[in-house]
């Protein structure tokens, strides 16, 4: 077996090499471009006292209309065996004059997810901390694309990726066409065919297909999609229905957006559909919110801004979502108002936030968010950030949480952050959380991010895709370099 000391000069190997590309001295060798990044992480556990790495080397060349690359992906321990050292993507991609094909792996959206979605999340920013995730949910296949002026056609042909294991499913094949009567005006429509295979191992068929409208003007924008779910056997996988719709509406002083969801028998594999759960800037109500049921949920998203001058502006928010039969132990809600205030060079945001989430037993959950944001001069700042929460569950009884941030920036290359959490969660192994955080950049090509400490188990969220962080004491350090 080859000794974590071993990995682990393996894996920061490429980010070396980088280093050595990058040389100012040095310029791009042949003819084209030659594109390079890894992503290398390091974690030391001293709860489990274990060190976890994990790298992602991606290199990309391009040449006049061609361009095509890999991904080498290494992780000591292997947690699975689609989790492993392996080159986890590569694909050649021609494109011209309006016209793309790509074979190999890539990501793709047929209309707003209903019907097909494949994408990736590396990291997100909540609170002013950068956090990694690792979220890939790729195709591996074909995919082209056609762009005339009235008419956009997109077909895919792959095997993405299950979610759990992480193993590639069964093929799947489609597209969507998209066509533009007049600059305000777009009509579409989707159509994928799969044939998946039921626990006995037998194959059978799943067709989705959707209508898609949106209408755009100067002041209003208007979507509307409708999809449906044939299954050519409806006893073990139903058929399906899934709507969905978004308004929005700009102006001077006031704006507004609104949305609403309708999905029956509608979850598989490789889609997606709008969750209208809130993503938020705060620790606290980013780690706390909805999970979306795909196969049984009607929901609602409103937001109304304000904004009086330049200088101040008000959010106003309303969401919900509940099961098909209004069961009362399937509802969520949430409103909060938000404020924004910028002065000189300071900017101060306050945020009161109620919810409930029945699913999780959470009976009523009041947050209250402040963040203060100060300039020092041109490349000096000092942030603030103040957090606190209170649930009253069901299970286990009514708790609270206080959060708090306190960071130094020199831009761009440096933030230093001290983060301190506390709670009185009956289910928490511990009730006081300390953490450092350094990000720190180092000219052009290299970013890294090192923290030591404790930190509470918890949701990771990004646009209405969640994970489960475990209860954490020990150091981590991400590795980001370009060439």
């Amino acid at each position: 077996m080859i000794s974590t000391l071993t990995k682990a000069v393996a894996f920061v190997t490429p980010a070396l090499l980088i280093t050595v590309l990058s040389s100012p001295a040095r310029s791009q060798p042949g003819p084209g471009k030659l594109s390079v990044s890894n992503r290398w992480i390091s974690t030391r556990d001293a709860d489990a006292s274990r060190t976890e790495l994990s790298n992602w080397l991606d290199v990309l060349y391009r040449y006049e209309s061609w361009r095509g690359g890999f991904r080498l992906e290494g992780h000591d321990p292997n947690l699975s065996a689609a989790r492993g050292d392996r080159f986890s993507q590569r694909y050649l991609e021609f494109s011209d004059s309006g016209i793309k094909i790509r074979a190999g792996n890539f990501y793709e959206r047929l209309g707003r997810g209903l019907v097909f979605h494949a994408y990736e999340i590396q990291n997100q920013v909540v609170g002013g901390i950068e956090q990694t995730l690792s979220i890939d949910r790729n195709i591996d296949g074909v995919n082209a694309k056609l762009v005339l002026d009235r008419l956009d056609v997109t077909a895919i042909w792959g095997r993405p990726i299950e979610p759990g294991p992480g193993i590639r499913g069964s093929a799947l094949g489609g597209g969507e066409i998209r066509f533009f009567p007049s600059r305000a005006l777009t009509l579409g429509a989707t159509y994928l065919r799969s044939r998946p295979t039921d626990v006995f191992d037998e194959a059978f068929s799943l067709d989705l297909s959707s209508f898609e409208l949106n209408l755009s003007t100067d002041a209003a924008d208007l979507y509307v999609e409708f999809a449906r779910k044939e299954s050519s056997r409806p006893v073990s996988e139903p058929h399906g229905r899934a709507f969905y719709a978004a308004l929005s509406v700009s102006g001077e002083v006031l704006g507004l957006s609104a949305e609403f969801k309708r999905y029956r028998k509608f979850l598989t594999p490789f889609n997606n559909p709008p969750s209208l759960v809130r993503t938020h800037n705060f620790v606290l109500l980013n780690r706390h919110t909805h999970t979306l049921n795909v196969d049984d949920e009607t929901g609602f998203q409103t937001e109304t801004y304000y904004y009086p001058n330049d200088r101040l502006n008000f959010t106003l928010h309303a969401s919900g979502a509940e099961s098909l039969d209004d069961n009362p132990r399937r509802r969520f809600r949430e409103y909060f108002v938000e404020m924004e205030f910028d002065w000189e060079r300071s900017r101060l945001r306050a945020l009161l936030d109620y919810s409930q989430d029945r699913p999780v037993g959470d009976l009523r959950r009041w947050t209250g968010a402040f963040e203060l944001e100060r300039e020092v001069d041109r490349v000096n700042s000092v942030l603030g950030n103040l957090q606190i929460q209170q649930i009253r569950n069901e299970n286990s009884g009514t708790h609270e949480t206080l959060f708090l941030l306190m960071s130094y920036s020199r831009s761009p290359w440096l933030t230093v952050s001290v983060q301190n959490e506390w709670s009185n969660r009956p289910d928490s192994p511990r009730d006081y959380w300390l953490s450092g955080i350094l990000n720190l950049k180092v000219g052009q090509h290299h970013d890294f991010l090192f923290t030591l400490g404790s930190q509470p188990a918890g949701l990771v969220c990004s646009g209405g895709i969640c994970f489960f962080v475990p209860d954490f004491r020990g150091a981590s350090l991400r590795w980001n370099a370009r060439l």
